[in-house]
C-alpha cells in the first residue's frame, strides 16, 4: 500500500492494468489508488508497489465495485466518493445502484455531433435497463457565470 500522507485520493479504474505511473500522486497532489481486476499480472502490481501507488481489486458480475469500494472504505476510511467519470463508468455505477446524487453542468454551447459520449451510457446487454429503478428528484438549480446552469438531483433507487 502506498503512502497517502494525509492527501485526498484520486481513484482510477484500470481493470486490465494498462496504465503506467511514474509517481504515486497526481500533479494536483491527490494520492493515486488504482482499482484493478484480480487477473492483472504480478509484474504490473510490482510496478505499482515500487512507485507507491495504492491498489485494490474489483469484483465481477453482481459484486462489481462492491469489493473495491469496501476495500477503499476499510483502508482509507472513505465513505463518500465524487465520481467524475465518463458515460460508461457513470452508467455502470448507476446500474449497480451506487449513485445517490447527480450534478449536471449545462454549458451553453452546441456541437451537434452524432454518436458522441453522453453523461451516462451503460454498456450492457440490449435488454438491460440500467436506470429502470432510478428516479431523479431535483434538489437545486443555480445559474452560474457565462450562462452555465447547475442542476443538482437526488437519485432515488427503488430496489
Amino acid at each position: 500500500m502506498g503512502e497517502r500522507n494525509g492527501r485526498t485520493l484520486a481513484i482510477v479504474f484500470d481493470p486490465h492494468g494498462k496504465l503506467s505511473f511514474t509517481e504515486n500522486y497526481l500533479p494536483t497532489g491527490e494520492h493515486l489508488v488504482v482499482v484493478l481486476s484480480e487477473n492483472v499480472a504480478e509484474t504490473h502490481l510490482e510496478k505499482l508497489r515500487r512507485t507507491g501507488v495504492s491498489y485494490v481489486f474489483d469484483g465481477t458480475g453482481d459484486t462489481k465495485y462492491t469489493q473495491a469500494l469496501t476495500a477503499i472504505e476499510t483502508l482509507f476510511s472513505v465513505q463518500t466518493l465524487l465520481l467524475e467519470g465518463g458515460g460508461i463508468i457513470n452508467g455502470s455505477f448507476l446500474k449497480a445502484g451506487l449513485i445517490d446524487e447527480l450534478s449536471v453542468l449545462i454549458y451553453p454551447g452546441l456541437d451537434a455531433l452524432y454518436g458522441m459520449p453522453s453523461i451516462i451510457g451503460y454498456q450492457g446487454e440490449p435488454d438491460e435497463r440500467p436506470a429502470q429503478n432510478a428516479h431523479l428528484k431535483l434538489r437545486q438549480t443555480q445559474a452560474l457565470e457565462g450562462g452555465v446552469v447547475w442542476l443538482h438531483y437526488e437519485v432515488q433507487n427503488d430496489r
